[in-house]
């Protein structure tokens, strides 16, 4: 039963790696779009102050999209042989 799920959970992660690692690869602007959509912020103040100071990352992965798309999909693949063996 447990190798069933893990081998689900494989599969789900070694999908969803793909469609990433190919969102990265082939369209970059369209993902940083539905980031700036996506991108909502909530108040955590009395409990987390110092977690408010935003931080500017985006443009800083969308300049190497590339090399993280190629190591997704590396990831994907791991994944994927995982997958299969089990």
């Amino acid at each position: 039963m447990e190798t069933i799920v893990l081998k689900n959970l494989y599969g789900i992660l070694a999908v969803s790696s793909f469609l990433i690692s190919l969102s990265f690869l082939l369209f970059p602007n369209s993902l940083k779009r539905l980031s700036k959509f996506l991108n909502k912020w909530f108040s955590t103040r009395l409990f987390l102050r110092q977690l408010e100071l935003v931080r500017d990352v985006e443009d800083k992965i969308y300049k190497r999209n590339k090399i993280i798309g190629v190591i997704s999909l590396l990831c994907m693949l791991a994944l994927m042989y995982r997958y299969i063996r089990l």
